[in-house]
């Protein structure tokens, strides 16, 4: 008898860290998609959850894109989010030399409190109502 193999969609660790980053950012910023008092937008991109080709190939929709993206101050800054144990895959480490090559401010981050020291070290303005451990 052939064993019957059952497909399976992969599980996505770094849900439940976005929903947290995206609770905080609400609070420390503004709602997503709405500009800020001091001129913030943020959003967050999730290709994720496609699986095999990626939706709007064609349409110049990449992978690799970072998880989180504020603009601000004429200027773009994109957070990758990844567990502690996680790695950037080759097409976001090729996105991170992009984006570091146009001088756009990139980074990762593995925690609330890794984000939050990102923004502030760029200059970001938010609200500090969430405080970073020290």
């Amino acid at each position: 008898m052939v064993a019957r193999l059952k497909l399976s969609h992969p599980v996505v660790h770094e849900h439940a860290l976005q929903k947290e980053v995206a609770d905080v950012l609400r609070r420390d910023i503004a709602v997503e998609g709405r500009v800020s008092a001091e001129g913030v937008v943020w959003f967050a991109i999730d290709v994720a959850m496609f699986f095999g080709s990626i939706p709007g190939a064609g349409r110049g929709i990449i992978d690799g894109l970072p998880d989180l993206w504020f603009l601000w101050d004429g200027k773009a800054f994109l957070i990758e989010l990844k567990r502690r144990d996680g790695t950037l895959s080759e097409s976001q480490t090729a996105f991170v030399a992009a984006g570091l090559c146009a001088a756009i401010h990139v980074g990762v981050a593995s925690d609330v409190s890794h984000v939050l020291h990102l923004l502030d070290s760029w200059g970001v303005p938010r609200k500090k109502r969430t405080r970073i451990a020290a």
